[in-house]
């Protein structure tokens, strides 16, 4: 797991970093709209995704926070490379004229000529920086930042309206513990199986209702038309699995 703030802020070169940060971007950019679309279709009755969908939001809240830090830290410091590159400009303008006029004393063709070349030379690594630099600092996309932040903020707002929707009667603590209810029981095996605590072969004993019910909820929130169980099953898990490989690799 990196962690973002001590790598950006680390030794490394700063091309690394930079190529770093903008991955990361494309990733929270993905992985937010990702989420957002799986709370979309959360269906009313989909008890078993709550949970990852709460870890999630929040992680990728933080993941997202320490961004932006990392992403004004490292753009200061390309920032500063212009000064940096003026500098070294100015510098070689310097030694340019110290060797012309050493090169004037002893032959006034050979200074003109050693004027032009090294000033040409100067320049031209000069634009070739400032060409480096713009191509870098094009890629610090704030706009795209703002998006990624947007997207995490409606799917803060929109998972709070889809529990509401859930909870129309103020009970669904109770609803989710109740062993009794088959709504409870199907999301506890979507749960297992999910998490690997068991097999579909122990699905597959499930009575033909309960079967039903799991298929109409996993339909709804994989937004599928199958009406296979296992292969919803088995989807469900992939989705699950890959929510959380940000939160994984980060932190």
């Amino acid at each position: 797991m990196t962690d973002i703030l001590e790598y950006s802020k680390g030794t490394d070169k700063l091309e690394n970093r930079e190529d770093f940060l903008f991955q990361l971007l494309n990733d929270l950019d993905n992985e937010s709209y990702q989420l957002f679309s799986e709370i979309m279709d959360l269906g009313d009755t989909s008890y078993y995704k709550i949970d990852n969908l709460y870890s999630r939001v929040k992680y990728i809240r933080d993941i997202y926070n320490k961004t932006v830090e990392s992403f004004k830290y490292v753009g200061k410091i390309e920032q500063s490379s212009y000064d940096y590159a003026a500098m070294r400009f100015q510098l070689k303008r310097l030694l340019t004229a110290v060797t012309t006029v050493y090169a004037f004393m002893c032959n006034a063709l050979l200074g003109i000529s050693a004027f032009v070349l090294l000033n040409q030379r100067a320049s031209e690594d000069f634009v070739n920086e400032l060409v480096y630099i713009n191509s870098r600092m094009d890629k610090f996309n704030e706009e795209q930042l703002r998006k990624i932040g947007s997207t995490i903020d409606n799917c803060t707002r929109l998972l709070e309206k889809k529990l509401e929707d859930m909870n129309p009667s103020g009970d669904l603590f109770r609803i989710i513990n109740d062993g009794s209810l088959e709504v409870t029981q199907v999301n506890g095996f979507i749960v297992a199986y999910i998490e690997e605590l068991i097999d579909y072969d122990t699905i597959d004993t499930l009575s033909d209702k309960l079967k039903g019910m799991m298929i109409s909820i996993l339909q709804k929130d994989l937004n599928i038309d199958s009406d296979n169980l296992q292969e919803l099953l088995e989807h469900a898990k992939r989705l699950n699995n890959d929510g959380l490989k940000l939160i994984k690799e980060y932190k």
